[in-house]
């Protein structure tokens, strides 16, 4: 059996397809309820497409195919809506005002990805079966 040799350049793609989309969920609730002003949009903006394609390259190094890319990027999505959740239920408790666009949209698209990620993980289910 051989051993796989695998890039150095891993480093830096499992963590940051974790990192990444995490903080994109914490910055951009940040941004819509706690503090509205705040600068760099467009840097929030790219941390989460960044995040996924690091994501998306380290899972292909890894395993050495693109199969199974889709749950990679389902769970780091709903890792970063439960942040995006998380955050804005913190504001909700300190009473700051969660309007119904952005912040409200983005908390119904959160809370739909980490229902399918769980109906997805844990309802029972066959895949390609043949009867």
């Amino acid at each position: 059996m051989s051993k796989k040799v695998y890039s150095t350049f891993l480093y830096i793609l499992i963590p940051g397809g974790l990192i990444l989309p995490v903080i994109a969920g914490g910055a951009l609730a940040i941004h819509y309820i706690g503090y509205p002003n705040s600068p760099n949009l467009g840097v929030l903006y790219a941390s989460l497409p960044v995040g996924l394609l690091l994501a998306a390259e380290g899972h292909h190094q890894l395993a050495g195919t693109w199969k199974g890319l889709a749950e990679v990027l389902h769970v780091r999505l709903a890792l970063a809506a439960l942040v995006y959740l998380g955050w804005a239920f913190k504001y909700a408790l300190a009473g700051s005002a969660i309007h119904l666009f952005p912040a409200g949209l983005m908390a119904l698209v959160s809370a739909v990805v980490i229902a399918s990620r769980l109906v997805l993980r844990f309802a029972p289910h066959e895949r390609w079966s043949s009867k």
